[in-house]
């Protein structure tokens, strides 16, 4: 069985977490089975390739597919989705606006509704792979076909694999942060409104709490902002994007407290590596996050700054230390290898005709 993975056509320039779980979840099957082949759509494919394969699998409710996913059903194509969409924030009266909006988006025409046209993708894949019960439930609330829906989890890489206790001094000299060992709250994640990082350095500046932020810039003016909030404090480190995994993990075992207090995540693939290699996790409890990381984290309201104030205070007031429990649960879990093995069994299940 042959399966075509297609992402977001700049999915090498804005890479994020779909990007990653849509490659890795494919080296995984590809390393697991010999009875099915994935590969990753690129720029290059022309139709009658398309056409070879028995499934095309798109990833991120991204309006642009609906041409191909048309095309490819009227040539009688089998193809699924993994949704990977949720309204900006889960709060109640968000979610029924967003909702509100979709039915809406029914009546306008096609080519003015973005909403419409995701719509009508979702009502096109043959099967859809939220990674939530909060997505599923949302998705389903419009296209209602429960059938078509198999919540299949994301997963996460043990960053323990990459970790070398021999160089983290090495990398933390290397990126200036040597002297916060073990003391220091780390985020990791596009520097965007949506990460939230503002509100984490305001409470670390209010705190004098040392902050390390990771990430690449998501939205110029919210990471100019930063930047001017952080000015003369030599114990707020913000970070470009590291692309060594070696590195990383290093930084994320010395951390004592990872924070994502993100408007929304699902769960967050920062979140799932720093629980992979023990750190101590306060996360947003917006968007299905409890579904994965249970009582082995802190939530946090992420529009309530005392409440995440309060909370990261608990952790930094404590001795640094690892996790072991909740690394085995997490790693157990929501590795590649296991996910990898949900999807093989749908693939084989769908190309069978048997759900």
């Amino acid at each position: 069985m042959k399966v075509l993975y297609v992402g977001h056509v700049f999915g090498n320039v804005f890479r994020g977490g779909a990007e990653i779980q849509m490659e890795k979840t494919a080296n995984a099957i590809n390393n697991l089975s010999n009875e099915i082949t994935i590969d990753i759509f690129n720029n290059s494919y022309e139709l009658n390739e398309i056409l070879q394969y028995d499934i095309i699998h798109f990833f991120k409710s991204n309006e642009y597919y609906l041409e191909l996913a048309k095309f490819l059903k009227n040539m009688n194509k089998k193809i699924v989705l993994s949704s990977i969409y949720l309204p900006n924030s889960m709060e109640k009266f968000n979610k029924l606006k967003i909702k509100a909006a979709f039915k809406i988006s029914r009546y306008l025409p096609q080519q003015l509704s973005i909403q419409k046209r995701i719509i009508k993708l979702w009502e096109l894949s043959d099967k859809i792979y939220p990674n939530t019960n909060d997505e599923l439930y949302f998705i389903s609330s419009i296209v209602k076909n429960i059938n078509k829906f198999k919540k299949i989890p994301n997963a996460t890489e043990n960053m323990s694999d990459f970790l070398d206790l021999n160089t983290i001094e090495e990398t933390l000299r290397k990126y200036n942060i040597f002297k916060l060992n073990k003391s220091y709250i780390l985020n990791v994640g596009r520097i965007e409104p949506r990460k939230n990082q503002l509100s984490i350095i305001k409470i670390a500046k209010k705190n004098n709490w040392p902050l390390v932020i990771i990430g690449s810039i998501g939205d110029k003016e919210y990471y100019d902002a930063c930047l001017k909030e952080i000015k003369e404090r030599d114990n707020i480190i913000i970070l470009n994007g590291i692309k060594s995994r070696n590195e990383l993990a290093n930084i994320y075992y010395s951390a004592k407290v990872f924070c994502m207090p993100s408007t929304m995540e699902t769960p967050g693939l920062a979140a799932l590596e720093a629980c992979s290699i023990g750190t101590d996790c306060v996360v947003t409890s917006l968007g299905g996050t409890k579904e994965y990381f249970k009582g082995y984290v802190s939530y946090v309201n992420p529009f309530d700054l005392m409440e995440i104030q309060n909370t990261v205070a608990i952790k930094m007031g404590k001795d640094w230390t690892k996790n072991n429990s909740m690394k085995k649960f997490i790693t157990s879990n929501y590795s590649y290898k296991n996910i990898g093995k949900q999807y093989i069994s749908e693939y084989i299940k769908f190309n069978n005709n048997e759900n």
